[in-house]
């Protein structure tokens, strides 16, 4: 209660000092702009594989956000966002007097656009960060909390090409006897007259536990790479990224227990083709491939990807938004149309499989996981108002659901988004 309490005046405290600021300014020539969301999803799955007398889990959630927005002048903008999100009844709040707090601090940084003549921009403090299509640096946004950074970032352009330098605090930890420290660098270069970015970035994460006296470290460097390509109405999308590094355990200060060094690849590769004058046709395909390795115990050859936008990716079902040992290959299609005015409808369709064979239970060695497909349908023809649903149902092996004659899995969402 105490830790509610605290969080709650913390907020407070924020919006408060914001509006003892933003008042004296709005009577300058800054300008104040007020945005916000709302947005509810109720969501029903049966996500295991036995029959359909098990539970049934269904809940709905609500993000609630509200952001400020000050441009003090043309070169200088300041924007604090607060944000509450919560599964209905789960605090049990819902319909009494007294509750929990839940608001928090969502964004909250200060962007200059140009420290000089020469254009360099600097935003600095807590913000969603964004790179190309999501598949390396997303924020994440289907989450009801969603992704945000804390740190700095620096840009500057040179003719066609933008760069894009960052440093991100990720965890600063030090109490409970644990001290730990992992923080994020990089740089991207963005060429817009060929439609691609290149980037690479350094992690460094020290973890070090006082009483065990036991340390783990990981130094690990990201080379990465996106294009996007359109050729009339075909399109060609591609991800690259490279990762090496090591991974080492130790005790006693600098004794080394044991050290991995790290190896993996991701790559994804799609193209399709769309039509405007049938009905906006879309059908289009593509493979998503990260690599997996059980075996080795001197090499990690498995892919990691802990920053993307997860549900983009990998199915709608979410059953693969972590990095798994043995990595994983995703083939897919997908089509889109809109069948009537203002309304949009989609099929996916993945079939899975590891990268790298994996144990099953009756103790073989296959590769074998399953398919999925994904309904989707959404319409903006409420005005101010979006409304999306869905359906999903996934196949599985009996390898990957440890069980003889598997049921599938299954889930399905709506939601409404109000923006303003």
């Amino acid at each position: 209660m105490r830790r509610n309490f605290n969080r709650a005046l913390w907020v407070v405290s924020i919006i408060l000092g914001a509006l003892f600021i933003l008042i004296p300014i709005s009577f300058s020539e800054t300008e104040i702009k007020v945005s916000g969301q709302v947005r509810v999803r109720s969501e029903v799955e049966k996500k295991t594989f036995v029959g359909l007398d098990t539970l049934i889990n269904d809940w709905t959630e609500m993000r609630a956000r509200l952001g400020v927005t000050a441009t003090v002048d043309s070169n200088l903008t300041a924007f604090i966002q607060i944000q509450d999100s919560k599964v209905f009844g789960a605090d049990g709040t819902s319909g009494i007097t007294t509750g929990s707090d839940n608001v928090d601090l969502h964004q909250a940084y200060i962007q200059i656009d140009r420290l000089w003549k020469n254009g360099i921009g600097i935003k600095a403090g807590r913000f969603g960060f964004n790179l190309g299509n999501e598949r390396i640096f997303g924020a994440a946004d289907w989450d009801s909390i969603g992704r945000s950074w804390e740190g700095v970032v620096i840009e500057n352009g040179y003719f066609d090409i933008d760069f894009t330098a960052f440093l991100f605090d990720r965890v600063a930890q030090n109490e409970n006897h644990q001290y730990r420290k992992h923080f994020i660098n990089g740089l991207q270069m963005d060429i817009s007259r060929i439609n691609s970015q290149f980037l690479i970035f350094y992690e460094r994460d020290t973890n070090y536990y006082v009483q065990a006296t036991t340390w783990v470290r990981l130094n690990r460097y990201n080379l990465c790479t996106y294009s996007n390509h359109c050729f009339s109405r075909f399109y060609f999308k591609f991800n690259a990224a490279y990762q090496f590094g090591d991974i080492t355990f130790g005790f006693l200060q600098e004794s080394i227990l044991h050290k991995k060094d790290i190896s993996a690849y991701m790559f994804t590769i799609e193209t399709g083709m769309a039509s405007v004058s049938l009905y906006n046709a879309l059908i289009a395909g593509g493979i998503d491939f990260a690599s997996g390795d059980t075996e080795s115990f001197d090499m990690d050859r498995h892919f990691i990807t802990p920053y993307y936008s997860e549900h983009k990716f990998r199915g709608y079902m979410d059953y693969f938004v972590s990095s798994s040992y043995y990595g994983l290959v995703d083939l897919y299609l997908k089509g889109k149309i809109d069948p009537i005015r203002g309304w949009t409808t989609a099929c996916d369709i993945h079939y899975f499989t590891a990268a790298a064979d994996y144990t099953d239970f009756r103790g073989g060695r296959t590769k074998d996981i399953g398919a999925e497909i994904d309904f989707t349908v959404n319409t903006s023809r409420i005005s101010g108002v979006g409304l999306q649903a869905g359906a999903s149902i996934f196949f599985p092996t009996e390898s990957y659901a440890a069980r003889v004659h598997p049921r599938p899995g299954l889930w399905g969402y709506t939601m409404l988004t109000a923006d303003f």
